[in-house]
């Protein structure tokens, strides 16, 4: 682990690919009046027991010191293509006693609270991009909420932060050293080595090329089409959304499905999913964002940076396939699309579609992600400390796709759906999403059946 010393000049390193793009959407959105591009994320912890503040803080300030990735600073919010590593300093999550409201107030009040707070962004100067908050709702409960930059922290690595900050406190509580594993690759040694990479070494280019191949025709970020439609393009890009869930019948049929044609839930429902555009738009050669992990190497399964992009995958539907089949159709594409993915998207937008760079996109694509539940590691018990992971309302101002995000865990299958209310109106959106879970539930009953024949039988 690399910690400047006291003193001493703050390491310089390029931005990221990603970080440069994220950035200009901020500028892009602010010049637009469009509000704020919120890029912090987080979690509530309601903690049960008795809270030690001390070890509290004392775990908070070791991971702080731990990640470089929380200390990166950008001068003139990254205008000057650099960004830096700052000193590690004590760090004090904020504190709010809610014991003055009626004890049947004070969750919700504090659920509301953290939500505002931790939808703050940062001084991307400041040198830190971590924000704590820690609610007191009575003598024994807390609600503890924390966020991160998706600037420079992705979906795993908020686990991966949480993991570590509670064996933290445990070991403080219990006055021992912590276990943690060892770093041997650092955020800076990352941000290095992605510029040499896409500056020196052939392989972008011809993962590039191959994307060029596949989207030839389509192009990367494919509008989506819906029957319906308000408008092809966005004005204020308002935020609608709403949440839906398979049948218990349903998710037992996928669990099944799943393991006996030895494929993955995310196949399964992004393949279903396809399947619902196609009948609600009659179109067949389609296209959809799917995220990607840059995570394939065993140094980076630990690493605290962001590491996480997104690219196009292309699947034509053809009706004589059986969903079987064309599951195992997407299964390549997804697969092949997830190797090439490798390269940051902005990067292959940057040759396929350059006037898409540093802005939300005025024609709605299409994204799709399907994650584990019970994320944050779920309820455990730390330095005495019951921990329960507790979602915390966002405050979203934009949305620029059609995104649909579901969840999988031993109880069930939910899902959210995101989308541009200038361009859908709810209820065709509603259609797709109903068209979505009829087909997975049908698919999954007859998988060795045409999916023509699936479709017509509605």
């Amino acid at each position: 682990m690399r910690i400047a010393n006291e003193g001493s000049r703050p390491e310089v390193l390029p931005l990221l690919s990603d970080q440069i793009d994220r950035l200009a959407i901020q500028e892009w959105v602010e010049q637009h009046d469009l509000g704020v591009e919120v890029r912090m994320f987080g979690r509530g912890f309601r903690l049960t027991g008795p809270l030690d503040t001390d070890a509290l803080d004392s775990a908070l300030t070791a991971l702080v010191a731990r990640h470089e990735a929380l200390r990166a600073a950008f001068p003139d919010r990254g205008r000057t293509g650099r960004q830096e590593i700052r000193e590690a300093r004590p760090f004090t999550p904020e504190r709010v006693d809610l014991t003055a409201l009626p004890e049947d107030e004070r969750a919700d009040e504090a659920l509301r609270l953290a939500g505002a707070f931790l939808s703050r962004n940062l001084d991307l100067d400041g040198g830190l991009l971590m924000s704590g908050v820690v609610y007191r709702l009575g003598e024994q409960d807390h609600l503890l909420g924390l966020a991160v930059d998706h600037l420079v922290v992705d979906g795993q690595s908020f686990e991966i932060l949480v993991n570590e900050l509670w064996e933290l406190y445990a070991a403080a509580v219990e006055g021992r050293e912590a276990k943690l594993p060892e770093q041997r690759f650092t955020y800076a040694d990352f941000v290095r080595w992605e510029a040499e990479w896409l500056g020196r070494d052939p392989n972008p280019r011809q993962m590039i090329a191959r994307f060029a191949e596949l989207l030839d025709g389509i192009g990367t970020n494919a509008p989506v089409y819906l029957p319906g439609m308000l408008r092809e393009t966005n004005d204020r890009y308002a935020v609608g959304t709403f949440d839906g869930s398979l049948t218990p019948e349903t998710c037992a049929l996928l669990t099944e499905y799943c393991r006996s044609a030895r494929t993955t839930p995310f196949v399964v429902l992004f393949t279903a999913y396809l399947c619902a555009l196609h009948a609600r738009s009659g179109r067949s050669d389609l296209a959809a964002l799917i995220p990607v992990t840059r995570r394939t190497e065993e140094h980076l399964l630990d690493l605290v940076a962001f590491l996480s992009t997104y690219a196009t995958v292309r699947v034509r539907i053809n009706p004589s396939l059986t969903f079987k089949e064309l599951s195992r159709t997407v299964r390549s594409a997804v697969l092949e699309t997830q190797r090439l993915g490798q390269v940051p998207a902005p990067e292959v937008t940057s040759s396929l579609a350059p006037t898409h760079l540093g802005r939300l996109l005025e024609r709605p694509c299409t994204f799709f992600d399907v994650a584990p539940g019970g994320w944050s590691g779920g309820k455990r018990e730390a330095g005495g400390l019951s921990v329960e992971p507790t979602e915390v309302p966002g405050d979203q101002h934009q949305i620029e796709s059609l995104e649909v995000f579901a969840s999988v865990d031993d109880s069930g299958v939910d899902f959210t759906v995101l989308f541009p209310a200038d361009v859908f109106g709810e209820e065709s959106v509603r259609e797709l999403a109903h068209e979505f879970t009829s087909l997975v539930h049908r698919f999954l009953t007859a998988p060795d059946t045409a999916i023509g024949d699936v479709l017509r039988a509605d």
